[in-house]
């Protein structure tokens, strides 16, 4: 039983846009092998040598199963992103052998499947039929499993060591029915949730080579079960109740015990003859924007049907979505980034299915998997586990799908929606902007759908932006210190479901609009610099809606492309409206440019004078030997404005007018503005005025010199 591991690499996700160019490739492709086992076309010595090999998927620890009666072997798997499952960094990507010891009543049982403990202390296989044997990886196993997780850590390298039997569980015997078990899964290290066609039943591991303990038992007549590991929820069909599914959740309180809860039952509104009944093949209990649901594809009708899980509304499933599948068929359901991935397995093709679409079509045109690993799609051997991992048992490896948005060619008319689907995929930032972008150089969409989708961007920046930071209050204050926030304007997104987290999901901030968007804009020619201008002061209109300050760079653009217009007007009453705001970047900006429009010199001076930048003032006014004027304002303001300008330069300002009066003047107000300030007129020693002092005795009062 040999193995050979490898890494996943990150997903090759693209940053150009969705175009013409685009829109015949694959989105969808396979990862390189996240695990290679051998496949059932092995041909090698020990593969003949061994038995047959049962290969299973574990759920719950995301890894590979391989056991035969000689020996079993599990191989874990990357965790998917954002999703933590106990005990994954303790094992550290190792592969776990073990020997397993003959027992002579087991010989001829045929193994079924076998799954571990999530702290892979325990080991249980299942026999044919009705016996499951619990087996401890460690001949030195303890009594209970709290071994010493170092010393546990340090065995599991330590390939093909003898495993020893621990205990099993039999399902008792029923006159005139045949009892099978359908499976189960372990809810923790120490109990087993086992599930037959009988009952429902949970088994607490405790005590070596004595019988399991039963701490709950149900009786029920099942014909199939869905089990989610991630919710610990149980979908059952119950025999002669076809359109009606039941429910059962286990929850672990904090001393790890179990506690089980039966959920509302949920009656399938699909209209079904009596020939026609539901499938195990055909349900799914799937993730979908971090919210458990049902997908029941019905090919009979050529149609999906998605129901929620309410947690909030008592606990019950409610239907939420009816797609159209348009073609009968074999499918397999997977879900790749929140959208359902509908594989049509005669057909070779896969579509794909988002619930907060309108439409009941998807989202994307049906294509084939992209094969990068030169291998036969959709073959019979391909095993379609949830969430987005492909097991081919013919060559043995073990993919993971991914999806490409860059290539996705969206099928959705209206470009709003289209920009709110990319909004809720991961990794979409540059995809969404390149789509916005191309929807304003189209110019099909009117200034009021232009609106809305700057308002829907805005939106998730803010509302987004809030959620991530306010996990930081303290970074929150520092960031956000100038923001009034109006609660009011906060407005909910369109999610009825609520998300797990957000990381990943793309926040388009001033300067991703600039880059992608405005920029690219003013240099492919397409709008008129009208056009141009009467985007960008749309953009900012609806960030001071949100109270979002507007970055100066956003500004200073839309002042050069006003300039370049020759629309000097235009720029006076945006800055009267505050279209463009006060600041000191804009103000040097409008005095760089007054050379141009004189009237523009004195709007800066204003915007600096509510600013109260009166030390920029001044100096702006002695720069152009206005001496008086800045002498003026000095006075007027030094009562609650500290000047950091020094006297002496003011009147070496001052002196260069070769204008006694105006040097009369200045040094009597400096001499107010000292006996306001210190209730004294005379300069400080540190101020270095002594040579102005002596010529204005010179030239003002020669009779005491």
């Amino acid at each position: 039983m040999s193995v050979i591991t490898n890494s996943s690499p990150s997903s090759p996700i693209s940053s150009s846009s969705t175009n013409n160019t685009n829109a015949h490739q694959p989105y969808l492709y396979l990862s390189p092998p996240l695990q290679v086992f051998q496949g059932s076309n092995s041909s090698s010595s020990e593969q003949q040598q061994d038995e047959k090999q049962i290969i299973t998927f574990n759920e719950v620890n995301r890894e590979i199963t391989i056991v035969n009666h000689k020996k079993f072997m599990i191989l874990p798997i990357q965790p998917q992103l954002n999703q933590s499952f106990d005990h994954q960094e303790e094992f550290g990507g190792e592969v776990l052998s073990r020997k397993i010891p003959t027992i002579n009543d087991l010989k001829e049982r045929q193994i079924l499947s076998c799954q571990a403990s999530p702290n892979h202390q325990f080991i249980a296989i299942h026999y044919y039929d009705k016996r499951l044997v619990i087996y401890s990886k460690d001949k030195s196993n303890n009594t209970t499993t709290n071994n010493n997780t170092s010393s546990s850590s340090n065995n599991i390298s330590q390939l093909n060591n003898i495993c020893e039997y621990f205990t099993h569980f039999d399902l008792p015997e029923k006159k005139n029915k045949t009892i099978e078990i359908l499976g189960y899964y372990w809810l923790n290290d120490n109990n087993l949730l086992i599930i037959s066609n009988i009952s429902i039943d949970i088994i607490l591991i405790k005590e070596k080579h004595k019988p399991v303990k039963i701490i709950k038992s149900i009786s029920e007549n099942i014909r199939f079960f869905k089990y989610s590991a991630m919710y610990k929820l149980l979908l059952l069909s119950i025999e002669g109740k076809n359109n009606h599914f039941f429910f059962y959740k286990f929850i672990l309180n904090n001393n790890n015990n179990i506690q089980v809860s039966k959920l509302p039952k949920l009656d399938i509104d699909v209209p079904l003859t009596e020939q026609q009944i539901i499938k195990s093949e055909e349900v799914y209990l799937i993730s979908i924007y971090g919210r458990c649901c049902i997908a029941y594809v019905c090919a009979s009708r050529q149609e999906i049907h998605i129901y929620k899980y309410k947690e909030e509304n008592n606990q019950t499933f409610m239907k939420q979505r009816t797609f159209n599948l348009f073609v009968r068929g074999r499918f397999s359901i997977q879900v790749i980034d929140s959208l359902i991935i509908l594989h049509n397995i005669e057909d070779k093709l896969s579509m794909t299915y988002d619930v907060f679409t309108k439409q009941d079509a998807p989202v994307s045109m049906p294509m084939t998997i992209k094969n990068n690993n030169n291998i036969e799609l959709y073959n019979d051997e391909w095993c379609y586990l949830i969430p987005n991992y492909i097991m081919d048992k013919k060559i043995g490896n073990l993919f993971e799908l991914n999806l490409n948005i860059s290539l996705v060619p969206i099928s959705i008319r209206n470009k709003l929606d289209q920009l709110k689907f990319l909004f809720r995929r991961i990794n979409s930032k540059i995809v969404l902007l390149n789509n916005f972008r191309q929807i304003i150089e189209s110019k099909k969409e009117n200034l009021k759908s232009i609106a809305e989708m700057i308002d829907l961007i805005n939106k998730y920046y803010l509302n987004q932006l809030l959620k991530r930071e306010l996990q930081n209050q303290e970074y929150f204050n520092e960031k956000f210190n100038n923001i009034s926030l109006d609660i009011n304007k906060i407005v909910k997104l369109s999610f009825d479901m609520k998300e797990e987290s957000i990381i990943g999901y793309p926040i388009i901030e001033q300067i991703d609009i600039f880059q992608y968007v405005i920029s690219p804009l003013d240099e492919n020619g397409i709008l008129t610099t009208d056009e141009l201008i009467y985007f960008i002061v749309e953009y900012i209109n609806n960030l001071r809606f949100y109270n979002i300050p507007v970055q100066n760079f956003i500004q200073k653009y839309l002042i050069e492309l006003l300039i370049k217009n020759n629309n000097y007007p235009l720029l006076h009453e945006y800055i009267q409206y505050k279209v463009i705001s006060d600041s000191k970047p804009t103000a040097l900006q409008l005095l760089y440019i007054s050379s141009l429009y004189k009237p523009l010199y004195q709007t800066a001076l204003d915007m600096l004078s509510r600013l109260r930048d009166f030390d920029l003032i001044c100096e702006i006014l002695l720069s152009r030997k206005e001496v008086c004027h800045a002498l003026q304002i000095m006075y007027q303001h030094c009562d609650d404005y500290t000047f950091n300008i020094p006297p002496r330069v003011i009147f070496e300002k001052t002196l260069s007018l070769n204008d006694k009066s105006i040097f009369f003047n200045t040094y009597e107000i400096l001499q107010k503005i000292n006996m306001k300030k210190r209730k004294n007129p005379d300069f400080l020693p540190e101020e270095k005025c002594e040579e102005f002092e002596e010529l204005f005795r010179e030239y003002f009062m020669p009779n005491k010199c």
